[in-house]
């Protein structure tokens, strides 16, 4: 039965650029015929920049209830640093090669499900971190992680035949990348770790690797902090101590199966709310969301407590029809 008292939302759509033509029609055809009680704001920005700009203009105004983003957590990194704070919740569709945070919240990239999901209105506050001011939703970390990470948006930029084996291989390129480096020399940074829950009493390091860890699984299936939850005010921290190639990708595989060796001296791991990584030599590339988001020497990382509004599934496989007269508020 419909409910005549319904009362329209306004809601922004950033279509993914890398969509066709044919596809966005598509898209803005179903929407509008699935949520046509409301004022829909369609976006095909073609750049950061845009988003950033069209994206500002509305939440100051408030002139918008929801915002609807396709794209993977590169693109999505942009959206929370603007919607951090605010009572506007977000709603991802995932297009990207990485979809950590929309695997996390259980979304589909189907536009069917998209719709459900927003008519499900199962919308929960999540954790950010901060990271010398800069904001990330998912993982990420220093020292090997962050030279995959950077290396992979290198390609990108620099080969178009390499983005198209990205979109191909999907998340499996980050442990493909990984491979190829840990048949390289292993090198370890010299890191001051200082943090009210770091276990231990000597807080200088030697780290090949940190990962500063916001969910429990990273790439689908890289299962790197068990029972992370992203809605605690805590984030899980992860440092490789290991001297030698053969230990480390020991470590990194029994992770990767869910299986980590809780008997591996050269591997700490602990949760907290706030964390200082200064590296005693050289400048260092933090990457987060799959993008390095800073270089520098010192890195204060924090938790920004549920500043976050997300929709999340209620059923990863729901792909039930959507009728117009569900359409609430």
């Amino acid at each position: 039965m419909i409910n005549i008292g319904i009362t329209m939302a306004k809601i922004s759509i950033y279509l993914s650029k890398s969509s066709s033509s044919e596809e966005v029609l598509t898209y803005k055809k179903y929407l509008k015929e699935s949520l046509f009680r409301h004022d829909l704001i369609f976006h095909r920005p073609s750049s950061l920049d845009e988003i950033n700009e069209s994206l500002s203009k509305e939440l100051m105004s408030k002139s918008v209830d929801y915002v609807f983003a396709m794209g993977g957590d590169g693109t999505i990194h942009q959206f929370i640093q603007m919607m951090c704070g605010t009572e506007v919740p977000l709603l991802i569709i995932p297009t990207g090669t990485a979809n950590d945070l929309a695997s996390e919240l259980c979304l589909s990239s189907k536009i069917e499900q998209a719709v459900r999901t927003f008519l499900d209105k199962k919308i929960q506050s999540i954790d950010l971190i901060s990271v010398n001011r800069h904001l990330m939703s998912t993982c990420g970390g220093i020292g090997i992680s962050s030279e995959v990470a950077g290396k992979i948006n290198d390609l990108r930029l620099d080969f178009p035949w390499f983005k198209k084996f990205v979109s191909l291989v999907g998340p499996g390129i980050y442990p493909l990348v990984l491979g190829i480096y840990f048949l390289r020399g292993l090198q370890s940074h010299r890191l001051q770790i200082i943090s009210p829950d770091f276990p231990e009493l000597n807080n200088i390091q030697e780290a090949s690797m940190v990962m500063i860890n916001n969910q429990s699984v990273l790439g689908k299936n890289f299962i790197v902090a068990p029972g992370t939850k992203n809605n605690d005010g805590k984030f899980n921290v992860t440092i490789f101590k290991h001297k030698n190639k053969l230990s480390l990708i020991k470590a990194v595989l029994m992770i990767g199966l869910g299986k980590k060796d809780l008997s591996d001296k050269n591997l700490i791991n602990f949760e907290t709310s706030e964390i200082e990584i200064t590296s005693l030599s050289e400048r260092l590339s933090f990457f987060g969301d799959g993008e390095v988001i800073e270089k520098s020497k010192v890195f204060k990382i924090s938790s920004v407590r549920q500043s976050l509004k997300v929709f999340k599934s209620k059923n990863k496989n729901y792909s039930l029809p959507v009728s117009l007269d569900e359409v609430s508020l």
